[in-house]
């Protein structure tokens, strides 16, 4: 059975308005040093500002990588979200190869 500590965790920190504030939820987990939440959290600085700057790119990515319509131009397939070799594929290249566009699929409906 799965360890669901950390949803329990996250689910109590619900606040007045039913809504997971994540700046909440890293303030607490600071103060509770013995929760899994703290230990699932990165806190030394140098790494988790790393982490951070590569997750501003992805946003950046996401925004700024359009079409004419303001549709996203590119994609990240479960298959590039690996250590050392993840990145971006063009959408427009993922639907052109059927083997691609399957796994995108998959991974929509994943998502969903």
């Amino acid at each position: 059975m799965k360890d669901n500590t950390l949803a329990m965790e996250l689910l109590a920190l619900k606040n007045d308005n039913d809504l997971i504030n994540p700046a909440e939820v890293v303030a607490w987990a600071r103060r509770n040093h013995n929760s899994r939440l703290h230990g699932a959290l990165e806190w030394d600085d140098d790494i988790a500002g790393e982490k951070w700057r590569i997750s501003q790119v992805r946003s950046l990515i996401a925004i700024h990588v359009v079409d004419a319509t303001g549709m996203r131009g590119l994609v990240s397939l479960s298959i590039d979200r690996t250590p050392g070799n993840n990145g971006y594929r063009g959408l427009d290249d993922v639907v052109a190869r059927p083997d691609l566009r399957e796994i995108l699929m998959q991974d929509a409906l994943a998502e969903l």
